[in-house]
């Protein structure tokens, strides 16, 4: 995953999103590094709050993406389990 860097860097490493204040599922897939089907089920989940316009278009407001990835920094990680051989190691 890559590293969110912050809105004072972000007019830096992706000036063609400086002046936006909302941007596309795509968009925020390329911003923070995540999968679109992440970002989907993130959305789905209520996680990261989206705006629909109209049946067919959703945008993600900026605020509400730094909004979701400064709480996602302050989550402690999950542990997935014993792994995929299960709890005995076989």
């Amino acid at each position: 995953m890559a590293i969110y860097t912050g809105p004072a860097h972000q007019d830096q490493a992706h000036p063609e999103y400086a002046d936006r204040l909302a941007l596309r599922v795509g968009e925020v897939a390329a911003l923070t590094g995540l999968s679109r089907t992440t970002i989907w089920s993130e959305i789905r989940s209520g996680h990261l709050r989206v705006c629909r316009i109209g049946q067919r278009s959703t945008r993600v407001r900026v605020q509400d993406l730094e909004a979701f990835l400064e709480g996602a920094a302050q989550t402690p990680e999950v542990s997935a389990g014993p792994g995929p051989r299960g709890p005995r190691g076989r």
